[in-house]
This record gives structure tokens, sequence and C-alpha cells, in this order.
């Protein structure tokens, strides 16, 4: 009986080899580095051989500035025109900004608390209450500057008359009064006009006006 040979099965790839290859040299426009190693291994890779022990900082330094003087050259120089240009400019900057810096105080400062509309005392007959509409003052405050206005109109330095009313005195005496008060008392600041001094003083003058004209009425008339 004849032996059987099998036949050895064709290659049907084919052999690859990897070699070990030095990478190419570092391209010139970019600075070189080298990761410094010890002395047993660079001898043993034949990759780093090849790299210097250590760049010199004077070439280094050199190229910065030789880069450097290359930047400074492409500025273009400026003309006297384009100067004269840019300090007008830079002045009507400044001017603009100077006008924007003298805003009137009224603008810069908070806004001041309007006066309700109507009289105070009278809030059934489209007036409104004088407690309410200082609601934010505790009752003490509100109590206190009452009695402060109430002397104060009740004192002749400050040339308030409290047998006329509120109409009938003087503007002048009357902001000069407001103002004292203010300077006691700074919290009516934040109101307009300073209208809570103005309302507690009208409303005193309403009641003391109208107590000397019945005082005047009720007074026996002398026999003609």
């Amino acid at each position: 009986m004849d032996d059987f040979i099998i036949p050895p099965l064709p290659s049907i790839t084919q052999r690859i080899d990897f070699v070990e290859e030095a990478p190419p040299p570092l391209p010139i426009i970019t600075g070189r580095e080298s990761f410094y190693a010890s002395s047993s291994w660079r001898s043993q890779s034949p990759i780093v051989q090849g790299f210097p022990n250590r760049i010199p900082s004077e070439s280094v330094s050199q190229a910065f500035e030789s880069v450097s003087s290359i930047f400074e050259n492409l500025e273009e120089p400026r003309s006297d025109d384009s100067g004269e240009e840019d300090h007008e400019l830079g002045h009507s900057d400044v001017s603009s900004n100077s006008n924007n810096d003298h805003v009137p105080e009224k603008a810069t400062a908070f806004k001041l608390i309007p006066k309700p509309h109507g009289e105070p005392g009278r809030p059934q007959s489209g007036g409104y209450s004088l407690e309410q509409a200082l609601n934010s003052w505790s009752q003490e405050l509100l109590e206190t500057v009452t009695n402060y206005v109430k002397q104060g109109a009740g004192d002749e330095q400050n040339g308030i008359d409290q047998t006329v009313s509120y109409r009938k005195q003087i503007p002048k005496n009357i902001d000069i009064f407001c103002e004292k008060v203010a300077a006691k008392y700074t919290i009516v600041r934040k109101y307009e006009n300073l209208w809570p001094v103005r309302e507690l003083l009208k409303l005193h003058l309403k009641y003391t006006s109208e107590s000397h004209r019945r005082k005047r009425n009720q007074a026996p008339r002398k026999p003609t």
C-alpha cells in the first residue's frame, strides 16, 4: 500500500518584518526639547544618542531676541497726522466722559418718596391718613417728630403764627422751620420737599387756628 503524502498548505499571507529605525530630525521652526536621562540609558539607546546633552542658554536668548526684532520691524511707524487724529479722538472721548460725569445730583441720588394725593387727615374726602403714609415709621418715632413740630411751632423765634392756617404763613419761615426739623430727624430727607414735616405742621396749625377762632367768637362783645 502506497503512503499518502499531504502537500503543505500554500502561504496566503506575506511575512511582515518590523525594523527599528531612528526618527527623523525635528523641524527647524520649533524649539528642540530634550528629556535628560541617565548616561547608561543614553549610551544604550540608539534614538537619544543624536540629541545634545543641553541646549546652551545663550543660543536660546539669541534666538528669542532675533524673533522679537522681526516683529518690531513689522510695526509701521505712525505719521504726524495719525497722531493728531488720535489726540483729537482721545480729547473727544475725555470731553464726552466729562459731560457724563456732570450729572445733576437729583438724577444720581436715590428717588425721593412723593407726597400722597390730597390733604392729610381726610381719607374719606379724597385725602389720606398720615399714619398710613408713614407706616415705615415706628409709633414712637412718629410721636416724637410730631411733638417736636408742635413745640417748634410754638416758639416765636421760628416765625410760625399759630393763630392762622398753614396757607397764611410766610413761606420762607416754613422752609427754614422744615430744614431745622430735618437736621434733627434726617429720615424726613427721604421725602420730596420734606412733606412729612409740612403735613404735620399743617395739621397742627389747622387745630390751633380753629381753636383761636372759636375763642375769639366766644368772647363777650363789649357794649357799645
